[in-house]
């Protein structure tokens, strides 16, 4: 089974929390809250990653195409994540994104 893990950023996409199975896939923990989550994308995959959060921005919902996330060690996973925008009680004003990643394979 695919293994998935989740993140909440704020609206400029720094890591706001990680879920403990993120250390599984990554090795990554809570050190990266507080980091810009578009920094472990893999450079050749931002242009496809930028149209998907601009997506996720616009309609509150994307899901992305398969990209390289990247692992404490440096190494490079494929993940497609699904990022949903939650909002503030008034349900107009966005208050953070709320992101899941599932695992599709290690380079």
């Amino acid at each position: 089974p695919q293994t998935m893990f989740t993140s909440t950023t704020t609206m400029d996409l720094k890591i706001l929390s990680i879920d403990t199975k993120m250390s599984t896939v990554t090795g990554f923990d809570s050190e990266i809250e507080g980091t810009n989550i578009t920094d472990f994308f893999h450079p050749a995959d931002n242009r496809r990653s930028i149209h998907c959060l601009k997506t996720l921005l616009i309609t509150g919902q994307a899901t992305s195409p398969i990209i390289r996330f990247m692992t404490h060690t440096g190494e490079w996973v494929w993940v497609q994540i699904q990022g949903l925008m939650r909002y503030e009680h008034d349900n107009r004003t966005p208050k953070y994104l709320e992101n899941g990643y599932g695992f599709k394979y290690k380079d």
